[in-house]
């Protein structure tokens, strides 16, 4: 894959991928051979831009976790002037580890800024919990936080951006400290970012506050930071979670009930370094910090930068490491979001039907940037921003929709409601909800009927073709039934005459069904009062609904030719 970034105001140039640039060593920390990357970035950047700018390489892939293969997103210098951002390559199974174009792993857009920023963070003294090392703080929002490292940084209207986007909430003003052995869930992490959160994931809200059903403070590892079982030489985990454990980085963790579930697989190399119901050891009280007000820009006064203690590039994350802290801080604050419509199953052209739309969370944690699609029947889609959907509350909407006049069966089958929200680490959910809807047709069809001849003179007691022209009309059916009802005459068929009278009177009609071609005879009575003759011929129309209209035509023979 090749792009062009440009120069970026001169200093630095492409390198090409070669054999032996497509492993960069991880600043002498490497678990093989590589690059180095102080030889690349003499023979591509200016000396003379060394003191005020940092430089980062956007290469294939590191060597911080393995010495091939290694899909670590990228690391920083501990000098605190360089960086990398390791997107390309693929895993230990042979799979491209980050998003693709075409077959080869780039990373998507997110997890190139996400990672950019996070690298560069380091550069200016942020650590993965801020001023500190502790990784995964429900209550740390910065793109230096494994859960939010591809720019999902929770958004709040008005409080938080969120997306690609370092912490800019001051502690104690906004967001309280999290003490694990202490929490109180109906606060959940405060200043009004979350509402409650089932910490401990029993169902019952937990606090001092009392929103629930126990009024004392609750207990969980909320970032899930304490190691029960470690992998041994071949450095992955295979040892399967028990109980709430929950792996993470390669480790299986203690889950939010703070003790370990798990013993280590026999025969393997797992290492067991808390036993079975014993809290492994962990910070108590986990801090927010404010990045924005703190971060370091000089590279003069340069002091720490990557992470307190020995630097070690293997604590940088992997697609796995990403996936594990957002699954665990996904199922902590899960929200469970239903959207219930109701309304009409069925209406007539020109009604007018109402729609409630009511969205409820009862789950462990906030839906967050919740986008509401309302569909009317008629395909019209109306969006509005819901924000943050804490637990417990409801919203409830209304709209209403009228059937057009011209409205069919089938022309309107529905009416929906879908909810896009995230989870606090940004994953995608959708709950959405349809209600049926069948449009009646209650319009029976119009037509018009006419008979040629429709008067016969003379009487010559033949019988003579008659012809039937019908013009239909239906808002729904293009093509109604149309049915031959009867033939009748007010005159009976023998016996009325005398001399000459000749039967049948009418002949070559198939009554039920679409015949308009006959015959009827060219005679009348004379003489007992006799006003001539008159035959009645009914036709119904019937649409695919039901719906029928029945009408009439009449074929006269007349007492006399003056009559006509």
């Amino acid at each position: 894959v090749v792009g062009t970034y440009g120069d970026l105001g001169g200093g630095g140039s492409v390198i090409a991928e070669t054999v032996d640039t497509e492993i960069i060593d991880a600043f002498g920390k490497g678990k093989g051979p590589g690059a180095k990357f102080e030889d690349l970035k003499a023979a591509n950047f200016d000396p003379l831009r060394e003191p005020i700018f940092r430089y980062v390489i956007f290469g294939h892939q590191t060597n911080g976790r393995f010495a091939k293969n290694d899909c670590t997103t990228g690391v920083a210098n501990p000098t605190r002037r360089d960086f990398l951002v390791t997107l390309g390559g693929i895993d230990l199974d042979g799979n491209p580890c980050w998003g693709t174009v075409g077959p080869f792993s780039v990373g998507s857009s997110s997890q190139q800024s996400g990672t950019f920023m996070h690298e560069l963070g380091h550069t200016m003294s942020l650590q993965h919990g801020g001023n500190d090392n502790v990784n995964d703080k429900p209550n740390y929002l910065s793109v230096m936080n494994y859960s939010f490292q591809e720019c999902k940084v929770p958004t709040t209207a008005g409080v938080v951006p969120g997306g690609c986007d370092y912490s800019r909430l001051v502690l104690g003003k906004l967001l309280d400290p999290l003490d694990e052995t202490n929490l109180d869930e109906c606060v959940g992490l405060g200043g009004g970012l979350t509402g409650k959160v089932d910490w401990n994931g029993n169902k019952i809200f937990e606090g001092e506050s009392r929103c629930g059903l126990i009024f004392a403070n609750a207990t969980a590892d909320v970032n899930n930071d304490g190691v029960c079982i470690s992998p041994g030489p071949n450095g992955r985990p295979d040892t399967a979670e028990a109980g709430d454990d929950k792996i993470k980085e390669f480790r299986v963790n203690d889950g939010p009930n703070r003790f370990c579930q798990t013993t280590a697989k026999p025969g393997s190399d797992d290492v067991e370094v808390v036993a079975v119901g014993d809290t492994p050891n962990q910070p108590d009280v986990l801090k927010s910090f404010d990045d924005w007000d703190n971060l370091s820009f000089s590279l003069i006064e340069s002091s720490g930068g990557v992470g307190s203690g020995a630097f070690d590039p293997a604590q940088e994350p992997d697609p796995t490491t990403i996936a594990d802290s957002r699954r665990f801080m996904g199922d902590l604050m899960a929200p469970h979001v239903t959207v219930d419509q109701t309304g009409p199953a069925s209406a007539k052209p020109g009604d007018v039907l109402n729609y409630s739309v009511k969205i409820a969370n009862t789950g462990r944690g906030p839906a967050m940037a919740a986008v509401l699609q309302e569909k009317s029947p008629d395909g019209t889609v109306t969006t509005s921003d819901l924000g943050t959907i804490t637990v417990d509350s409801e919203l409830t909407r209304l709209r209403s929709f009228t059937v057009p006049a011209n409205a069919c069966p089938g022309s309107f089958t529905n009416a929906s409601a879908s909810l896009k929200f995230t989870d606090f680490p940004g994953q995608d959910f959708t709950a959405s909800a349809t209600t049926p809807l069948q449009i009646l047709d209650v319009a029976a069809p119009t037509f018009d009927v006419s008979l040629s001849p429709n008067i016969l003179w003379e009487p010559s007691h033949d019988l003579i073709e008659i012809t039937a022209t019908i013009a239909v009309n239906d808002n729904c059916d293009r093509n109604p039934t149309v049915t031959l009802v009867s033939i009748t005459s007010n005159e009976p068929e023998s016996g009325f005459l005398g001399q000459g009278d000749k039967a049948p009177d009418i002949d070559g009609a198939a009554f039920g069904t679409d015949d308009r071609t006959f015959f009827v005879r060219a005679e009348r009575g004379t003489g007992q009062g006799s006003t001539g003759r008159v035959y009645t011929v009914t036709y119904r129309v019937t649409d695919t609904s039901g719906n029928a209209t029945t009408k009439t035509a009449t074929v006269t023979v007349p007492t006399s030719q003056a009559v006509q």
